[in-house]
């Protein structure tokens, strides 16, 4: 610090010798050599004046140019902003509105001077308050610009949708902060999403409906059949009327699953397979501890009602075939199901008891009566799968389709 001052202290005193010597060299001068260097300087210093003087009166003009455009762009910021699509709202911490442009006025149905410095909460509905709220603390904690869709009521309390649009802005010297949100009318989309859901509520109800009658009218058809068998003394057309009345059964039981689910298009094989095999128990009217149903490997697998009928139909075909012809007598064993689904979409059903089996040369596909027929049938034509038999003891089906032959229509 010392050494600072003496060094100014130094320049301080060659500054006043300089001085001295300018001024020594000027009195030894002549008067008129004097005034000549006097009289060069002052037309030196004029001219220098001159051009300063033609210096500041461009600038000027450049200034007054600049301002015309600053004025002008000014002008058309205002418009821009004023007139914008977009209705832009500037919020302090309080919701009080401190700016907003043409278009969020006419928004809220108001003017702009008697918007400005009120709050925005009366025109928000109470959810949508609570939504903004959430929403605004959320730009704040991540800086990102956040999106939520709002109900509010115009001055004239007339409903309308906006989907806003905000951003917290940079703090300033102060402790208070603001945000800035755009905000867009979508009360038309809103209306279109809510026809729409009616609509769709509507043809879910009708669907419903129709498949409930057609749960019933096979139910009523099941019913005329069981009395027309009753009255028959034929042993062997009674029995044909009975497999006739599980068929209608199995399908009807698809229609009962989409009534109950939430997909009106697809149902969950799983829990139609365990009331399928609860139905043909109660039909065959087995003792309890006869035949054990094994379901441990069935999966939720999950298919159109195209698909889930044809499946339904042979599940009751292998299914009573076992029940009928596997366990002669007091014979008791059981009878296993399984189901899965590969990512690819392939299905594969296997149905396999552990009964008497079948005589050696038994041609499963020409043998068979009309219970494996439809099985083949069913199988290759309308689901273009395979089906393999095999001997294991007993009998053992395995039935393989791809589960994206066909196409969701609702």
């Amino acid at each position: 610090m010392k050494v600072n001052e003496e060094d100014q202290t130094e320049k301080v005193k060659q500054f006043a010798a300089l001085r001295q010597r300018a001024e020594q060299a000027l009195a030894d001068r002549g008067e008129e050599e004097t005034q000549s260097y006097l009289a060069a300087d002052a037309r030196h210093l004029l001219v220098e004046l001159q051009i300063h003087q033609v210096e500041l009166e461009m600038q000027n003009d450049e200034l007054r140019t600049a301002q015309v455009q600053v004025a002008s762009e000014r002008e058309m910021y205002a418009d821009l902003y004023n007139f914008a699509p977009l209705a832009y709202f500037t919020l302090d911490d309080r919701d009080i509105i401190l700016d907003l442009n043409l278009t969020a006025a006419e928004l809220l149905n108001g003017e702009r001077k008697y918007l400005i410095d009120h709050p925005i909460t009366p025109y928000l509905t109470p959810d949508s308050l609570q939504t903004f709220i959430q929403h605004r603390q959320l730009a704040l904690e991540t800086r990102v610009p956040q999106i939520c869709d709002l109900e509010i009521r115009r001055r004239d309390q007339t409903p309308m949708y906006v989907q806003a649009r905000t951003v917290a802005l940079p703090p300033e010297n102060s402790n208070r902060q603001f945000w800035r949100s755009a905000m867009t009318d979508i009360t038309s989309r809103k209306q279109a999403e809510a026809k729409l859901a009616t609509s769709l509520a509507e043809k879910e109800v009708l669907l419903r409906e129709l498949n409930h009658r057609s749960r019933n009218n096979m139910q009523v058809i099941c019913s005329m059949l069981s009395i027309y068998a009753n009255m028959l003394n034929n042993p062997q057309i009674t029995q044909a009327f009975e497999d006739m009345i599980n068929r209608i059964q199995s399908m009807a039981l698809v229609y009962q699953e989409l009534s109950q689910s939430q997909n009106l298009s697809r149902i969950n094989l799983r829990p139609y397979i365990c009331d399928l095999v609860s139905l043909l128990e109660q039909s065959f009217a087995l003792p309890a501890d006869k035949v054990h149903f094994v379901l441990d490997d069935v999966a939720d697998v999950l298919v159109l009602i195209d698909v889930a009928i044809p499946c339904g139909l042979i599940l009751n075909e292998l299914i009573s075939n076992a029940l009928k012809h596997a366990f002669p007598g007091d014979r008791r064993g059981e009878v296993r199901i399984s189901l899965s689904a590969s990512e690819a979409g392939k299905i594969v059903l296997q149905v396999a008891d552990n009964g008497i089996g079948l005589e050696p040369g038994f041609d499963f596909r020409s043998a068979g009566r009309m219970g494996l027929g439809i099985v083949y049938s069913i199988t290759e034509q309308q689901l273009r799968g395979s089906v393999v038999a095999s001997r294991q003891p007993g009998v053992g089906y395995q039935i393989q389709f791809e589960n994206t032959l066909y196409q969701a229509r609702v």
